[in-house]
């Protein structure tokens, strides 16, 4: 009876020192780790994602920037924000993300200030002739419009009504050349007179070829090579890096730029409201302004090198640049400049006069036609 109690004790014993060996092992994970896993647990629970199409490669500078934004976004955001991104018109062509965007297919659309311009005529004001100084490597008056609460900040004003919130301006480019041809080289204003000229559209593309004699003629982006080939256009109006990255080289191309020209970043209004506040003050204060520092920094320098490489072989194409001082040169400038204003406050309304006076300020201040 003895030795059975005794066994039964050293059972219990045992069994005693098992449990307090399962309590100590369990008790090896570390505060700062369970920390660590529940922290990274809300960190996935939480995770916002932003899908955002553009239409470019990325190989583009349009693709870089896009890149770019990503980066910083999940870098910024401590990944709390997921940015997946949709190149080369991946979910739909550019003229269709805007409506996509809306619809809440995806949250964000890195568009152009054409299309833009269809949902709300005001972003033409970067594109009104001769009113933005912009040249290949100097967007330094487009940077200023873009923080400027009377002209972009009245663009997120009225893109909010249509249900975007407007992020900001991010270049890929500075403006327009005045054209390219595979006819002549454009030396004076008549020399332009009959070519059919490929415009992407939007209030200002028509008027200023009609301006020139030039037969405007809209074709999508991707059609255009096959459309130069075969003839069907003589030519492009566009910027410099887009002209050399899509390999739309002609045997003439002339300078200056005769426009501006925006980037915005369109976001879905419902989705951006429901941004926790300190997330959107991350977006608005902190990676805007890093990620606008990287497009104007690389646009400057891409656009020089688009303009040297284009030159060179195998391109060989001849840059001209149009003689701003001759009397007839700087009537045409003023004379479009006024037509482009006047239609601007036409289709804009109200807002117009606020948009092209700050504008205007701004212009004087880096550019005078006739200096």
């Amino acid at each position: 009876m003895f030795k059975k109690k005794k066994v039964v004790r050293s059972i219990c014993i045992v069994l005693i020192i098992m449990i307090h060996l399962i309590v100590m092992l369990s008790g090896c994970t570390s505060p700062k780790q369970k920390q660590s896993d529940v922290s990274n647990l809300e960190k996935e629970e939480k995770q916002i994602v932003m899908r955002l199409s553009h239409a470019f490669p990325n190989e583009t500078n349009h693709g870089r920037n896009a890149l770019y934004f990503k980066k910083i976004v999940e870098e910024y955001t401590n990944d709390r924000i997921k940015v997946e991104l949709y190149p080369n018109a991946q979910v739909g062509s550019l003229d269709q993300e805007l409506r996509l965007v809306i619809a809440g297919d995806i949250e964000a659309s890195y568009n152009l200030g054409g299309v833009v311009e269809t949902i709300d005529p005001a972003e033409a004001i970067y594109q009104i002739p001769f009113l933005v100084k912009s040249a290949p490597g100097d967007g330094a008056m487009e940077l200023a419009m873009s923080e400027n609460d009377k002209i972009e900040g009245v663009l997120r004003e009225r893109q909010a009504k249509l249900g975007y919130y407007r992020l900001g301006n991010m270049a890929s480019c500075f403006g327009f050349f005045i054209l390219a041809n595979n006819v002549r080289p454009m030396e004076n204003l008549t020399d332009a007179n009959g070519l059919k000229i490929r415009t992407s559209g939007g209030m200002m593309g028509n008027m200023f070829l009609e301006s020139l004699g030039c037969s405007p003629i809209t074709i999508a982006s991707p059609e255009v090579s096959v459309a130069l080939t075969q003839g069907v256009i003589e030519g492009n109006t566009t910027h410099i890096a887009h002209f050399h990255d899509m390999r739309w080289h002609t045997k003439y191309l002339t300078l200056p730029y005769w426009t501006g020209y925006s980037h915005p970043i369109m976001v879905n209004l419902e989705w951006w409201n429901k941004l926790p506040e300190d997330l959107k003050d991350i977006m608005i204060n902190e990676v805007m302004p890093e990620v606008k520092r990287y497009a104007w920094e690389e646009g400057a320098i891409y656009d020089l090198k688009s303009l040297k490489e284009c030159q060179e072989e195998p391109f060989n194409v001849k840059v001209i640049t149009l003689d701003l001082d001759a009397p007839d040169v700087k009537e045409w400038m003023n004379d479009l400049q006024q037509q482009g204003i006047k239609k601007f406050k036409e289709a804009v309304g109200e807002d117009a006069d606020i948009m092209v006076k700050e504008t205007l300020r701004l212009s004087n201040e880096f550019y005078s036609l006739g200096n």
